[in-house]
């Protein structure tokens, strides 16, 4: 048990990647896209953090690629309708 307990702590935590993000050696995250009919890279911005780096690049996936575009988040929209739905049904009950 011992050796598991401390290999398990000298693991390095896994670190989630984003699609189209990266760090700069200053710390700070880009954001990036390739748009494949016209063969450029498009940029898209210089964020503090990964997931407003993600959220830009799902924004620019959308835009050219569609709704089922591969991204980094499920869209918003997907959750505010979610959360809508699930305040009506305990305010109004499963009748209405």
């Amino acid at each position: 048990m011992a050796t598991s307990e401390t290999s398990m702590k000298t693991m390095k935590p896994t670190k989630r990647k984003f699609v189209g993000v990266r760090q700069r050696p200053s710390g700070r995250w880009v954001a990036e896209i390739k748009d494949s009919s016209q063969k450029v890279r498009l940029w898209l911005g210089t964020y503090d953090t990964p997931e407003e780096a993600a959220r830009a690049y799902d924004e620019a996936a959308r835009a050219l690629r569609g709704e089922n575009a591969r991204t980094n988040f499920a869209p918003m929209l997907f959750f505010i309708k979610s959360e809508a739905k699930q305040e009506l049904r305990k305010h109004h009950g499963a009748n209405h």
